[in-house]
């Protein structure tokens, strides 16, 4: 009994040292009052490793979420990513889909609150496991500018092509998981520092022209619509 009552402490101990926030603690207590009711020490011991585990599993989504966020150029709240860390059991590939979801609600200005993240979640869900890859976003952007995929993959420099490609570029950055490298090899193999120019320019100009900001954000909620 004296050990059960170590099991116990124990937990708790890392309940208060790891779990600060309202879900793990949630989830502490109620493995702490499953423990309280068992009487055999080494079923009080596996239930301990097992919700030792599943703390960590929890600890690493959580991780995962707010690092892909912040590749993302997103500050995730730590509520939001516990949040995304209790509700996605499934893989990684699913936790930065969320996350990308997430960004691209962001990116519209709509608020990142639970309805956003129930959205973002239930919207992965529902696809089973759909990923925006870089072909879905190219072929959205020139079906808006009317271009075809040759035009902006390719060499031209024309203000309208290169205006399109550095807009694809941008948004195969943000809404997928490819490098700067992995991003310019679709577009004629351009280098790393030509796609992080193209992007840094997208960036900026979101931010002082609010046109062509709403352009960007309507062709991120067309490829968001596309299945």
């Amino acid at each position: 009994m004296a050990n059960h009552k170590s099991s116990i402490k124990r937990i708790r101990q890392t309940e208060s040292r790891r779990l600060r926030n309202r879900y793990y603690a949630k989830t502490a207590r109620n493995a702490v009052r499953n423990l309280r009711k068992m009487t055999d020490k080494a079923a009080a011991e596996a239930k301990l490793r097992e919700v030792s585990a599943m703390l960590d599993r929890l600890a690493s989504k959580k991780a995962i979420s707010k690092n892909k966020a912040a590749n993302l150029g997103l500050i995730l709240d730590d509520s939001v990513a516990n949040y995304i860390a209790g509700k996605i059991t499934s893989n990684v590939r699913q936790l930065e889909g969320t996350v990308h979801k997430i960004k691209a609600f962001h990116d519209l200005d709509i608020p990142i609150d639970q309805p956003a993240v129930d959205r973002a979640i239930q919207d992965m869900i529902r696809s089973n496991e759909f990923t925006i890859t870089p072909d879905n976003i190219i072929k959205e952007v020139c079906r808006y500018f009317r271009l075809e995929e040759d035009q902006i993959r390719g060499p031209s420099r024309s203000r309208d092509i290169l205006n399109a490609r550095q807009i694809a570029m941008y948004l195969i950055r943000r809404m997928t998981s490819l490098s700067l490298d992995e991003t310019g090899k679709l577009f004629g193999g351009r280098d790393h520092s030509t796609t992080l120019n193209g992007v840094t320019k997208v960036e900026n100009r979101m931010k002082t022209d609010n046109t062509y900001a709403e352009t960007v954000k309507a062709i991120i909620t067309n490829v968001n619509s596309t299945k």
